[in-house]
């Protein structure tokens, strides 16, 4: 091994190292809510909304007890599927089959 290859070997593995360590820290912050899931809710609600299919979104808890973004759907449409994200925030997002959803007429 030549002395140049192994001073390029002892400078780029401390290099290397530190860059997979940021990548983990950087999922597992993306996997960490760090804000109230009424304000992440809030805030993308209407981007939700806006996805064809879409017919509501609320605030639930899973049967573990962790809070999700829960996402009403018409049909389970892959186009409409693919689209609806996996978790918003940190949140996790479920996605429900409801049917199309109407008011109800008024009662007199």
């Amino acid at each position: 091994m030549t002395s140049a290859f192994r001073s390029a070997r002892v400078l780029l593995t401390p290099l290397l190292m530190a860059s997979l360590l940021a990548c983990r820290s950087a999922e597992e912050s993306m996997d960490k809510p760090t804000r109230p899931i009424e304000a992440v809710l809030a805030e993308h609600a209407p981007s939700l909304m806006a996805i064809e299919g879409v017919v509501a979104v609320g605030q639930s808890v899973r049967k573990d007890g962790t809070p999700c973004i829960r996402v009403f759907v018409k049909a389970k449409d892959p186009a409409t599927m693919k689209r609806i994200p996996s978790r918003i925030e940190g949140h996790p997002v479920d996605v429900v089959v409801s049917g199309e959803i109407r008011a109800m007429p008024e009662a007199r």
